[in-house]
């Protein structure tokens, strides 16, 4: 991936103002001459410049006149166009402004994105009926430098709905904004979210006709992550999570597999599945497997969240935290305020998020020592 390198110059040709002084007969400038160069490592994306100044009507004009601009509150939001043009460009930002007395100008924040989102990525499997698998993935903006260090990044396998599909995490429930604030306040590790494409599945193999997507996933899907992203094949740096149909995808593959993921979130899911052995509510995978308590510390963190006005799966969240509950496993039951819609999954994932931070925390200099 190549980085664009711009030049942004300050410079403030208008914000000298000339007051009378007592110096020796000369004029006193309350304003300090000021007139910097930065250089900026962007790909695109916002350019904060903070103004402290009691001066009124601030007002900033930029010298490419596709990179936008806006002032409030004394600061200067500059927006780099995201694409290959930017490389090697330089722009002039003019400052003016009335009533000054004294201004300082400093770069805030660079502007450098905490992350990139590739969506719709495609790639051959025999296992959906002559289709492509399709998946969008979350990514640290630096992950291909870092996997030619060897560096491997903590993954979560973030499920859809049925009717859905692989974008809709990254379109409704604001996955990127809720990942970057974490790692930007330095709460959370950078990490990788993988977005998979499975139709109306249930995440099984044959619920659809021609769709075997739970051989996709293990044989094909993330054997395919694995080799193509720097992704951690350790259990303790996995982990799954799913909403409705995706909350009982996440909770099949979970306790089927539980060598595979750490932890296991659920956000309004079908936990009782249709009751089959095709697919299968928790309970029936419980006596499948035949999980006794002496197995239940090799099992995942299991998070269970659902809204007290979801219409859909209220009652099989409720009647599974009574099952778990029933045989002893521990887990985190989550009832709340919401109904069946993006306005509480968006919610879940924050609360997700705040999960994994406790698990996965940045690495520190004095770590690495």
């Amino acid at each position: 991936m190549m980085k664009r390198l711009f030049v942004l110059m300050m410079t403030l040709p208008l914000l000298l103002v000339a007051c009378g002084g007592d110096d020796g007969g000369g004029e006193a400038l309350y304003l300090k001459a000021l007139k910097s160069t930065f250089e900026i490592e962007a790909a695109g994306g916002n350019i904060e410049i903070a103004v402290s100044t009691n001066a009124d009507g601030l007002r900033a004009v930029v010298s490419e006149a596709d990179w936008a601009n806006t002032v409030s509150d004394n600061k200067v939001v500059v927006t780099v166009p995201k694409n290959n043009s930017t490389e090697g460009r330089t722009a002039t930002v003019t400052l003016s402004a009335e009533g000054v007395d004294d201004v300082f100008v400093k770069i805030i924040q660079a502007g450098k994105p905490i992350s990139i989102i590739s969506k719709d990525v495609t790639f051959t499997t025999t296992y959906l009926g002559g289709d492509k698998g399709k998946y969008t993935i979350y990514l640290p903006y630096d992950y291909e430098e870092a996997a030619q260090a060897g560096k491997k990044y903590p993954v979560l396998y973030l499920l859809h709905g049925m009717w859905s599909h692989n974008n809709e995490w990254h379109e409704k429930g604001k996955v990127q904004e809720t990942t970057d604030n974490a790692v930007r306040g330095g709460l959370l590790s950078d990490m990788i979210v993988v977005m998979p494409n499975a139709y109306d599945s249930f995440y099984v193999d044959g619920y659809m006709q021609g769709i075997n997507y739970e051989s996709f996933f293990w044989n094909d899907l993330k054997p395919h992550i694995e080799k193509t992203y720097p992704v951690s094949t350790e259990r303790e740096l996995t982990a799954i999570a799913g909403l409705s149909m995706g909350g009982f995808g996440c909770t099949y593959y979970a306790f089927t597999h539980p060598e595979e993921f750490f932890l296991c979130y659920e956000m309004s899911g079908a936990v009782e599945g249709m009751g089959t052995p095709q697919v299968p509510s928790l309970k029936m995978i419980f006596e499948r497997e035949g999980y006794t308590s002496e197995d239940f510390e090799s099992l995942p963190t299991y998070i269970m969240d659902c809204g007290t006005e979801d219409s859909m799966c209220l009652y099989a969240n409720i009647n599974t935290h009574y099952y778990l509950e029933s045989v002893g496993y521990p887990h985190e039951y989550i009832l709340r305020s919401g109904a069946h819609d993006w306005v509480f999954w968006e919610a879940s994932y924050v609360t997700l998020i705040n999960r994994l931070c406790q698990y996965w925390k940045p690495v520190t200099a004095e770590d690495e020592k």
